[in-house]
């Protein structure tokens, strides 16, 4: 445990050394959030939406939206580069579990992009945005949003892990995205949708990975059987993309050449 300890310690090091880098990074999700933001607020002053959601609502979910993308991304490009160079294999034989690392190393940047995120939703309460979280919203949008970054986690060592067998992955993860970001709320509000669509994504991972999380921050989930069987969804998915994983690397490592391609 402790070696994991000092791989957080040692990333939150990268991130202070590399400020400019980390700066850079939180302003343009923040400038991607108001962006987004003022689109909207267009949009729903044609009077598209049918009333569902107002200015200040709209700010809000993709506020939210952000809150769970910053938590939960994971960088499939350092998995493929490991695996394309070969360096993979000088970390597959150190004394750790390279899986725990590389989640540990994502840690640091977890806490800090949420915590500006955090900041900028208490200022915009303090300007008079009202809404309120209630302890039990707290959480369960938690424990959902670590449920979405596990899985988005092991979707990333997935992508990644197609590096055994392509020596570039990049289009494999923007055909994932593309129809993720359609399915997960990132892009437009599910209840905004055609109802066929809506009823699809219940179906699908996606809905879970951004969008169910921000509906209970927004208080639009009934506590009962709705959250539980959200909340069971989401683990599901978790095992099935753990597999799918496992699956993964158990083969492609019996491709895996440590001189690279």
């Amino acid at each position: 445990m402790r070696k994991y300890l000092l791989f957080i310690w040692v990333s939150f090091l990268n991130l202070i050394e590399y400020r400019l880098n980390f700066v850079w990074s939180v302003a343009g999700t923040i400038i991607q959030t108001l962006m987004i933001y003022m689109f909207w607020t267009a949009v729903l002053g044609s009077g598209f939406g049918n009333g569902i959601y107002d200015r200040s609502s709209i700010g809000l979910y993709y506020l939210f939206i952000t809150f769970v993308g910053t938590f939960a991304s994971f960088d499939f490009f350092r998995i493929a580069h490991l695996i394309n160079s070969g360096n993979l294999g000088m970390e597959i034989i150190k004394p750790y579990n390279f899986i725990i690392k590389e989640f540990a190393q994502t840690i640091p940047d977890k806490i800090l992009k949420l915590s500006i995120m955090i900041l900028i939703y208490l200022v915009i309460k303090y300007f008079g945005v009202n809404h309120q979280l209630s302890i039990i919203q707290i959480i369960f949008s938690s424990l959902a949003m670590v449920l979405a970054a596990v899985s988005k986690f092991y979707i990333g060592l997935s992508i990644g892990g197609l590096a055994f067998w392509f020596k570039r992955v990049h289009g494999f993860n923007a055909l994932f995205w593309n129809v993720g970001g359609l399915f997960s709320g990132d892009l437009l509000p599910l209840n905004l949708m055609p109802a066929i669509l809506f009823s699809v994504s219940a179906y699908l991972p996606f809905r879970y990975l951004a969008y169910f999380p921000v509906q209970i921050m927004l208080g639009k989930i009934n506590f009962g059987w709705e959250l539980l069987a959200g909340i069971g969804l989401q683990l599901i998915w978790v095992l099935v993309f753990s597999a799918l994983c496992k699956l993964i690397w158990k083969f492609g490592m019996l491709e895996f050449d440590a001189s690279g391609k």
